[in-house]
This record gives C-alpha cells, sequence and structure tokens, in this order.
C-alpha cells in the first residue's frame, strides 16, 4: 500500500491558514475565516477545471490565466459582484505574497498574479430596503417562541448596528454592554482585528437585555458565551445569519410584495441602515466610523443615491404649469437638534480612537 505524499498545494495552505495567519501575523478567527473562504472557492474552482480532487492538487496548476479565469467565473457563474471579485482577487495576491518568502521560486508567479489588474465597477448601485421593507421582516419572527424571540432579536440587532453577518455571528454576551458616555452599545469585531462600538437605541437595548435574560434559563450566558448560537449552543456561523434572515423575508413576501425581487442577505440590512442614516440627516463622517470604513468612497456613493432619490422624486411631484419658487431655505439638520445625540457624535470619534 502505498502511503500518500503531501502535495506542495496542501502544505502551503496548511502552514498559511494554521501557522502563517494566525501565529505570525496574529489576525483573529474572523479574518482568517474570510481569506479561507476565497481560498475554499479557488481550490474548489480548480478542481473543477483540472477534474481531481483536492489532495492531488499541485501549485503547479495555479497560473495567471487560471486566477483571471476563476475571478471571472465569480461573476459570471456565482453573480458575484465586482466588489467580491476584487476582495477574493486581494486574498489571492495574499496567499502568493507570503508563498514567494518561503520558496523563491514563486516570486515571478506572484509578480504575475499582482498583475492583474483590479476590475473597476462602474455600476453605482447600492441594495437597501425601505424602512417599511425591513419592518416587514421584522414582523414575521414567531415571538411567542424562543427560537422566534432569538430571530427577533438577531434581526433587529443586524439592523440597528448595520453589522456584517460575520461580525453578528461573533458574538459574545459582553460584547453587549453599557457605558457611561454612550449607553447601551454593541462591541463589533471586524475585518483587520479592528473594532468599533456602535451606540443602541432604547427599544433595541431592551429587546437585548430581554433576550439574554431568557436564554439564561435555557444556557449558560456568562460573558464569553454567544450572543446568538445554534442548537448546539455554539456559536452562529454567518451561513445561519444568512438563512435566519431569508427565512423571515420570504416569510413577509406575503405583506409585502416588493421583497419578492429583492436579493436578501445580511449585507442589504447593513446598506439599509447606512442609507437611513444618512436619509435621517446623520453626517457621513459618523455614518462612516459607524460602519468601520476606512475612507469615504462607499459612504459618498450613499450620498449620490440619495441626492438623486430625492431629485427624482420632487421632480416627479412638481407640476409643470406653476412657477418655479425662488429662495428655499435649507432643510434643518434633524439630528442637530438632538442635544444628546450631537453630544455623542462629536465623541465618536475620540472614542474610536481611544479603542484602537
Amino acid at each position: 500500500m502505498n502511503k500518500h505524499v503531501l502535495t506542495d498545494y496542501a502544505e502551503a495552505m496548511a502552514d498559511y491558514l494554521f501557522d502563517y495567519l494566525p501565529i505570525k501575523k496574529g489576525f483573529k478567527e474572523n479574518t482568517i475565516n474570510s481569506y479561507a473562504d476565497s481560498l475554499e472557492l479557488f481550490t474548489r474552482f480548480l478542481e473543477k477545471e483540472h477534474a481531481l480532487s483536492r489532495d492531488n492538487l499541485t501549485l503547479s496548476l495555479v497560473t495567471r490565466e487560471s486566477v483571471e479565469k476563476f475571478l471571472d467565473d465569480l461573476e459570471a457563474g456565482r453573480g458575484n459582484s465586482v466588489s467580491t471579485r476584487n476582495y477574493r482577487r486581494s486574498t489571492i495576491n495574499a496567499f502568493f505574497k507570503y508563498l514567494q518568502y518561503k520558496n523563491v521560486g514563486y516570486v515571478l508567479l506572484y509578480q504575475q498574479l499582482k498583475s492583474i489588474p483590479k476590475k473597476r465597477d462602474r455600476k453605482e448601485t447600492v441594495e437597501y430596503l425601505s424602512v417599511e421593507e425591513v419592518q416587514s421582516i421584522l414582523r414575521q419572527p414567531d415571538r411567542r417562541t424562543q427560537k422566534g424571540r432569538r430571530d427577533f432579536a438577531l434581526l433587529d440587532l443586524l439592523y440597528e448596528s448595520a453589522a456584517r453577518a460575520s461580525e453578528l455571528a461573533s458574538l459574545s454576551i459582553s460584547d453587549f454592554r453599557t457605558e457611561k458616555k454612550l449607553g447601551s452599545v454593541i462591541v463589533l469585531h471586524g475585518k483587520g482585528d479592528k473594532t468599533r462600538r456602535v451606540p443602541l437605541p432604547k427599544k433595541t437595548a431592551e429587546i437585548l437585555t430581554e433576550y439574554i435574560r431568557e436564554e439564561s434559563t435555557y444556557r449558560a450566558c456568562n460573558d464569553n458565551d454567544p450572543l446568538f448560537c445554534n442548537h448546539s449552543n455554539d456559536y452562529l456561523s454567518r451561513a445561519g445569519v444568512a438563512y435566519i434572515l431569508k427565512k423571515h423575508a420570504d416569510l413577509a413576501v406575503g405583506e409585502t410584495k416588493t421583497l419578492e425581487t429583492r436579493n436578501i442577505h445580511p449585507h442589504i440590512m447593513r446598506h439599509s441602515r447606512a442609507m437611513h442614516w444618512l436619509e435621517g440627516g446623520i453626517d457621513k463622517q459618523y455614518i462612516k466610523d459607524l460602519l468601520g470604513h476606512a475612507d469615504m468612497s462607499t459612504i459618498d456613493t450613499y450620498a449620490r443615491l440619495s441626492d438623486k432619490m430625492k431629485a427624482d422624486i420632487l421632480k416627479k411631484a412638481e407640476p409643470e404649469d406653476l412657477p418655479k419658487p425662488q429662495n428655499i431655505p435649507a432643510e434643518p439638520e434633524s439630528w442637530k437638534n438632538q442635544p444628546k445625540l450631537l453630544e455623542w457624535l462629536k465623541s465618536y470619534p475620540e472614542m474610536q480612537e481611544s479603542q484602537t
């Protein structure tokens, strides 16, 4: 019986995911899982492309052409967005950048992969739900049951915190807390092992408090235990979060027909909260910090969409036979009329800096 030989592909992947990222780079589980997702998709692509099982894949199968074909397949075959395509590209590049330092023979391959251009996204759209559509989804969990109350608390927090699915899935009991200056907050652990604290509305804090109180009668709810758990009392997966949202969104179609044509996924709740913050008058800089973005590009897209939407609505509603009004006063920024909110917004960047 021949002893199976470990391939260079398997060895490189194992070293990268189980040694380099967690130990040498000190990355946390969420970040490593994100890298692993991209490499898993690429591995599946190579299996299909070469009709080989993964334990027979070798690094010699990786070329610039194969990576370009994989990236194209993400869009054409899986329906991924340009931003997702570009993210997968960057994670594959990061793996081969690591590999060139392990073996100088891969320097050329890394340079070839790095030269694959980042694709420009010319489609300036951000999919989001209306307030009414979000409320319709939140009405679906059966709050007469334990699971229904869990789903309601999860969906309400997903929207109100604008959390990513991975951030929500990894929350522990201790991440929900009350602080002197901010009141009730949720601490989200985002990309690049960065954390941010998002203040919660009173009603969301009350929902979470009651949810934890009830959960503590069924399972351990110590600081390090999961805030939301599966049937095994373990942390939910990102897929689990997506499943819960999709299940209740499908139910909501019965009362809100516009949801029937929507592509419902956790990120759409994040986009929706951001847009509703913007439309409520919250400054773009603060929304950027709340979302954990490094730059303003995405927020500027929200702003352009919001301005265009307002202009379109006004244009449709304006009678053509009336003279155009002059000297219309600017609409007041409603958030500036709320002293407590304004005080928190002014202190938010300082609070963020103290946590980094």
